[in-house]
């Protein structure tokens, strides 16, 4: 149960870092990118990888805006919640309080994992069958495909 424990906190660490970092590079110098300038180019990206129309660009810049919006709502209380686990598990909480707190951890992390689904889904509805299939072969290209978040199986975009 403790590996089990262990490998979920580990899991939602990841996908909160990763929404939390973004695609900046602040450790070789300089400030990260902004959310606007990474959605820009998560859309270029797909632009350049699937030739999307002016509409489709803009389309999209809207899903994605709103997939960070609701991200970016969520880290406080995913924080909040690592904080409260953190907590307790120092301070000799008991099992029942521990599951507790890892429950509310994961549903976090559901929480995060549906925003991102629910975009990739928007974004789909907005390509026709050939940028698709670009799309569904592009994702076989190992962690973090072309403009999505690494460690997930599936295209990602």
């Amino acid at each position: 149960m403790k590996k089990t424990f262990v490998a979920a906190i580990l899991a939602l660490a990841a996908t909160t870092g990763i929404y939390a970092q973004g695609q900046g590079r602040p450790d070789r110098g300089g400030t990260p990118p902004t959310a606007e300038q990474m959605i820009e180019r998560r859309v270029q990206r797909l632009t350049t990888l699937l030739t999307l129309e002016n509409s489709q660009q803009q389309q999209a810049k809207t899903i994605f805006t709103d997939e960070a919006t609701a991200a970016q709502a969520l880290r406080t209380t995913a924080q909040t919640a690592h904080e409260a686990l953190d907590t307790a598990m120092k301070s000799g909480a008991s099992d029942a309080q521990i599951d507790q707190l890892a429950a509310q951890v994961g549903t976090i992390q559901g929480q995060s994992l549906a925003i991102h689904a629910k975009a990739q889904t928007k974004f789909r509805l907005i390509l026709t069958a050939a940028q698709k299939e670009k799309l569904d072969a592009a994702g076989d290209h190992g962690p973090g495909g072309p403009g999505g978040f690494p460690g997930r199986g599936g295209p990602r975009f």
